[in-house]
């Protein structure tokens, strides 16, 4: 398990196309179910890669607890963060949302 490194136009590109397709699919199902869809894609996807970096079943047990403080530390701070964006912001991305 590796550390983030810092977010680069690829980062940024990956994750508006993610955010897109969940818009797009919002629009047909309750963004609640999309959210929750969202995250455990993430989670599986995160869960994969702690596992294609172990060498056995045994090495995953022994990570699971770093692996989880991990993950679960890099959402808290990224939901943080976007939450403040939207607070900070909330006028101008609710003249977005819903123009006049």
């Amino acid at each position: 398990m590796s550390s983030t490194t810092e977010p680069d136009e690829q980062f940024w590109e990956m994750a508006d196309s993610f955010i897109k397709l969940a818009n797009e699919q919002s629009q047909n199902i309750d963004p609640n179910k999309v959210d929750t869809a969202m995250r455990y894609a993430s989670a599986r996807f995160s869960a994969n890669i702690v596992a294609s970096h172990a060498s056995d079943a045994e090495a995953i047990k022994a990570d699971k607890e770093k692996a989880t403080k991990h993950f679960s530390d890099q959402y808290q701070q990224m939901f943080s963060d976007n939450l403040e964006d939207y607070e900070i912001n909330f006028d101008a991305y609710a003249a977005k949302a819903n123009p006049s």
